[in-house]
């Protein structure tokens, strides 16, 4: 039976501005893969950080507007930012999709994400909300 998981437990130590409603339908988007890893004999706890870690993959790559990882940040006021481009392509990207990776060995999870076609890519426009 496949895993089911909320939006507490994606966020549960993890720091996103997106907002519950958008991680939400990020949940949905990961529970595609649930006939597969189902068919697969995955485990439920399997399932269960597999999919966390996939939502947090995503809401990794939207952080800081897509911009990267912010390295350094100045003020008074010289105001200045700077951002590291993210290394790495589709699951590759992120410390979440590396495990992934490894977890993933129906590949249930990591071929909903990584496709031969365009990679998926989710941004999050206009204000967030902030929990």
């Amino acid at each position: 039976m496949a895993a089911v998981i909320a939006y507490e437990e994606v966020v549960n130590g993890f720091t996103t501005s997106v907002s519950e409603d958008e991680v939400n339908l990020l949940i949905e988007i990961i529970d595609e893969a649930d006939l597969c890893l189902d068919g697969a004999g995955v485990s439920e706890s399997r399932q269960r950080i597999l999919k966390m870690y996939a939502v947090r993959h995503m809401l990794f790559m939207q952080a800081n507007g897509g911009r990267g990882n912010l390295t350094s940040q100045h003020a008074p006021s010289g105001a200045s930012q700077s951002w590291s481009a993210w290394r790495g392509v589709g699951v590759n990207a992120s410390p979440y999709g590396a495990s992934l990776k490894q977890l993933d060995s129906s590949r249930c999870i990591v071929g909903l994400l990584e496709s031969d076609g365009p990679f998926l890519s989710l941004m999050s426009i206009g204000r967030g909300a902030c929990k």
